[in-house]
């Protein structure tokens, strides 16, 4: 059986006061009918309403069958692809009167033989049964129409668990959930430049303000062959997709072809703090006059340390490190499920390995304002394909 909707549910969002927290349910709306038009669902099949502090999603469902697509993976792919949404259920609805048909129609497709199971039940409005009364009457049900299989109750770490909610005279049932990032809808907190060399710390630190809320414009220093063996480009075509599905724009990006800069810099010079103050100088010269909010990229230490505090002016526009304080292993994101590495921009980089030792020629602020006036780039808009 088919689900007839999907609860989308939001966390940080709830928090905020009543005016801004409309304004951002409505974004994350917003931003969710624009990903289901990437996929192929138009607004003319999609009803989202605002409903017990969540969103409910409301499919055609004859005409989502057309496009080859089921609740279930509509579900998913929201909560893989949308910043904002905490989680989602592909949802059945009934009357209470159909609930135990529907609770046993669900068991009978997912509990395993020798499995365990438990009913969670909650409600809305004033019934003449509390939630307890339920789980124990659907538990019951479902123990004593699978006994065969050797099912048993497991209250605390069920293998399957069967999920309830009872709103006035309606019931939604459900038995899957996918865990999505959190945060807040994109498109709230302005547009900042992502300097993107390939490293995964870059592409964690675009994702972390994605979160909370801003689109990002990536900005892409492309390598095809660093002292005769290093590149990036495969790495970053993987966070350019990633960054084109999840955010609520048409993809594009600025691209730099940053081998002749290294050329100019010379292997025998390059360190970190040089990388970062030459991709700096042309992020500002990309974004000069479009009212981009900032500048953010990754590794923060190496551009923090060599930065002289007496003497240093304020940045303009604001340089931000997302992970100046934080230890990248422990930070939840989804780029080690897809398999990105991070070897080019540091631990395989000879400019990486001579920063540790404290190696390499400081060039000066003129050289680098020569190399940074002399970098050539370019805005590119991509073709989009589906985030199926």
């Amino acid at each position: 059986m088919d689900y007839s909707e999907i609860f989308v549910r939001f966390g940080e969002i709830a928090l905020k006061s009543p005016s801004v927290r409309h304004r951002m349910e409505k974004r994350l709306a917003r931003n969710i009918r624009k990903f289901l038009k990437k996929i192929d669902l138009p607004n003319s099949l999609v009803s989202i309403k605002r409903s017990w502090g969540r969103l409910v999603i409301t499919l055609e469902a004859e005409e989502l069958q057309k496009t080859g697509l089921t609740s279930t993976k509509v579900a998913q792919l929201l909560a893989e692809n949308v910043c904002g949404i905490v989680s989602t259920s592909p949802v059945y609805r009934a009357p209470l009167t159909e609930l135990e048909k529907v609770a046993l129609s669900l068991a009978e497709e997912k509990l395993q033989q020798n499995s365990s199971f438990a009913v969670r039940v909650r409600r809305f409005g004033t019934h003449n049964f509390t939630s307890k009364d339920v789980e124990a009457k659907i538990g019951g049900i479902i123990h004593e129409k699978f006994k065969d299989r050797g099912i048993s109750v497991n209250l605390t770490r069920p293998d399957y668990l069967l999920q309830i909610e009872i709103k006035n005279e309606l019931a939604f049932v459900f038995d899957t959930t996918f865990r999505g990032y959190g945060g807040f809808p994109q498109g709230g907190q302005g547009t900042i430049a992502a300097i993107l060399r390939g490293s995964l710390e870059d592409a964690i630190a675009a994702f972390l303000l994605c979160k909370r809320g801003a689109i990002i414009i990536p900005l892409t220093f492309e390598v095809e062959n660093f002292a005769g063996k290093f590149s990036n480009v495969e790495e970053l075509q993987k966070q350019l997709t990633f960054f084109a599905r999840i955010q609520p724009t048409k993809g594009h990006y600025f691209k730099v072809n940053f081998d002749n800069l290294l050329e100019k810099i010379g292997i025998e010079n390059i360190t970190c703090s040089i990388c970062d103050k030459v991709c700096l100088g042309i992020a500002n010269r990309i974004i000069e006059g479009q009212h981009k909010k900032g500048i953010v990229l990754g590794n923060a230490e190496d551009a923090i340390l060599h930065r002289n505090p007496e003497t240093a002016k304020p940045p303009q526009p604001p340089i931000y490190y997302p992970l100046i304080a934080l230890d990248k292993e422990t930070i939840k994101h989804p780029f080690n499920e897809r398999k990105f590495q991070s070897g080019f921009c540091l631990n395989d980089c000879p400019g990486y390995q001579k920063q540790k030792r404290k190696k390499g020629k400081q060039l000066s602020d003129a050289k680098i304002a020569k190399i940074v006036a002399s970098a050539e780039f370019e805005l590119v808009i991509p073709a989009l394909e589906s985030p199926r």
